[in-house]
């Protein structure tokens, strides 16, 4: 998984942050993970965006710093915990 214009601004969003914070083979590792966890492929709307950063806090480590960050992104764009 890379971020490419074909993903939609949420999904490169979170990708990015994960790159950026675990590396280019670690982050987007992470991020198929969570999107095989939760049965979806890219990320739609804010609640999915909380439901992703759940998860990746879950997960500790840089991982949950990125997570934390996320989640307070998703609730910034209306998302209800």
């Amino acid at each position: 998984m890379s971020a490419s214009a074909a993903q939609n601004e949420l999904t490169a969003f979170a990708l990015q942050r994960l790159i950026r914070a675990a590396g280019p083979a670690d982050g987007p590792q992470a991020a198929r993970e969570v999107f095989a966890r939760l049965g979806i492929g890219e990320l739609t709307s804010a609640t999915d965006l909380l439901e992703f950063s759940e998860h990746l806090i879950a997960k500790g480590g840089v991982f949950e710093a990125v997570g934390r960050g996320l989640k307070v992104s998703a609730l910034l764009r209306g998302a209800k915990a």
